[in-house]
């Protein structure tokens, strides 16, 4: 592929499927994202490469349209980082749901019983699918992005291309839908 427009030529291939092109990127410009996630997240390369192959997964599954070498840098390393960001956030959630059983465990107070946990489980999906009903696409994907996924409300603007005031109403709504479905 010649030099100056290689990004653009290898983003095409790939949208028409060429594994050639894939590998040619990797290549090209792993070893760089892999630096950035390292200085970014201040961890080891190890699970820098991880999040590099996230990205290559992701660049794979949906590659997107480049113009050039530092476009197609720029959507890698953020791609890369927010692989990054998503496994991260798995791991503390992960680390606090161990540390809440080990609590739990540990405590001299009585057990839920298994009966009201489902009651409270049950209670807890209807105020959800709910407020998933009562949500337009968009407020949900705000809820999902803040609530489950652990994004920022000002990342959550950003990815959904709203005002930080709409994220915040977007929210506000979806828990006043679910606190009143559960009360």
């Amino acid at each position: 592929m010649p030099d100056h427009d290689w990004a653009r030529l290898a983003t095409e291939s790939l949208r028409r499927g060429d594994p050639a092109a894939l590998a040619e990127v990797y290549d090209r410009l792993a070893a760089g994202v892999c630096a950035s996630v390292v200085r970014a997240t201040r961890l080891s390369t190890d699970f820098a490469m991880d999040c590099v192959h996230d990205t290559m997964l992701t660049l794979a599954a949906k590659p997107p349209r480049c113009g050039s070498e530092g476009e197609l840098r720029a959507w890698m390393r953020t791609v890369a980082i927010n692989h990054a960001r998503t496994r991260l956030v798995s791991e503390v959630r992960r680390s606090r749901r161990e540390a809440a059983v080990a609590e739990a465990s540990d405590s001299t107070s009585a057990p839920v019983a298994p009966v009201a946990a489902l009651e409270q489980h049950a209670q807890a999906r209807e105020a959800l699918a709910l407020a998933q009903s009562a949500l337009s696409r968009e407020e949900f994907a705000v809820v999902d992005l803040v609530l489950w996924r652990g994004f920022t409300r000002r990342d959550a603007a950003g990815i959904v291309g709203k005002s930080l005031a709409t994220v915040d109403r977007a929210m506000a709504r979806a828990l006043s839908i679910i606190r009143g479905s559960a009360g």
